[in-house]
């Protein structure tokens, strides 16, 4: 099978349970921009704003 190529693609990861996430890891991984969505606020995801900050993901949280 061949590998997904996601490099210089933009990657919209939505929901950031753990699944959400391990798919974010994956796509940042293999070169892509990550955009991470989640309804809920910045302070009770600190996971995803920890991987933003670590991978340069943008973050879209809240109420939008």
């Amino acid at each position: 099978m061949k590998a997904m190529e996601l490099s210089g693609k933009t990657v919209l990861i939505v929901g950031l349970g753990a699944s959400g996430l391990a798919a974010a890891r994956f796509a940042h991984a293999r070169g892509a921009n990550v955009v991470l969505n989640d309804k809920a606020p910045a302070e009770k995801l600190p996971k995803a704003v920890a991987l933003a900050t670590e991978t340069g993901a943008e973050l879209l949280l809240g109420d939008h």
